[in-house]
């Protein structure tokens, strides 16, 4: 039961961060990237204050989903720096963004396994990054300006209300398969609402004037390769992430610190491959 209540919680931001990166990033073309940024950044403050001061499984769950908006700052992020810097440094600014990231995600990674292992509760965790996201809020409002007027328009709500949809369907098949059964009715039928969800969501794309992802921008022959590597890239490191600690400590008895060092060396080791393609 109690892992059961760890994967939905897990699950809630996952799938927030998943629908809020494109709604996020197509409202701050719309409506300004500094506006949308200090929104997911305020949001996650909130998120953690209240996450840590949670009694109930409820509450925790909707600190999560808040937090989970926050993965909406790596486009909205990408997005200033593209606007701020000029042409020629904005491969090098881009790098930089990335190898900050990277840092930020190992150093993260050792404190939470140094936390798990040396306290008795997970709160000191949701402090630590209330904490760090105010401090980052601020210097980001005083910095981050709209360099370019923003668009304007009306949000795909039709868009932004399919594709969460779908995600919900295929996660909870993903997620359940195993103790459900993967050839149970269930299941299939969770998984065929989600491939038809989503072959609706391609044509609702498609047909809107102001889509909440360009399709044909997404299928373009010059990018698919890029995009089909991110996606593989994607998937390895979230399984080595999830998999790979939790699979070390049952065969080797390794405490939570040292999980999250190795979690945490695995993210520095990609750190010289984002300088080696700065260079390039």
């Amino acid at each position: 039961m109690r892992r059961r209540r760890h994967t939905a919680v897990q699950q809630a931001r996952r799938l927030c961060g998943a629908v809020a990166t494109p709604l996020f990033g197509r409202l701050g073309d719309m409506y300004g990237r500094r506006r949308m940024l200090l929104t997911t950044l305020v949001l996650l403050v909130a998120g953690s204050v209240l996450g840590a001061l949670s009694t109930s499984l409820t509450t925790l769950m909707i600190a999560r989903v808040l937090q989970g908006i926050s993965a909406a700052t790596v486009p909205l992020s990408i997005g200033a720096v593209r606007d701020l810097l000029p042409r020629e440094k904005m491969a090098t600014g881009i790098g930089i963004l990335s190898a900050t990231m990277g840092i930020g995600v190992g150093l993260g990674m050792i404190i939470s396994g140094l936390v798990a292992q040396y306290t008795s509760g997970y709160r000191i965790v949701f402090w630590l990054i209330a904490g760090l996201s105010a401090a980052a809020t601020a210097p980001s409002a005083i910095a981050v300006r709209d360099v370019t007027p923003p668009s304007g328009g009306q949000p795909d709500i039709p868009g932004a209300i399919v594709f969460p949809a779908a995600l919900v369907c295929l996660l909870l098949a993903v997620s359940q398969g195993r103790s459900w059964g993967w050839t149970s009715a269930p299941v299939i039928s969770l998984l065929i609402t989600a491939v038809i969800l989503l072959v609706v969501w391609i044509v609702i794309e498609r047909r809107s004037p102001n889509p909440l992802v360009d399709i044909s921008m997404l299928t373009h022959r010059g990018t698919i390769g890029a995009r089909l590597a991110s996606f593989l890239l994607g998937f390895a490191l979230y399984a080595g992430f999830t998999l790979l600690p939790s699979r070390r400590r049952m065969r080797c008895g390794k405490d939570a610190s040292e999980c999250g060092v190795a979690r945490g060396s695995k993210t520095a080791a990609a750190l010289p491959r984002n300088r080696s393609r700065r260079r390039r």
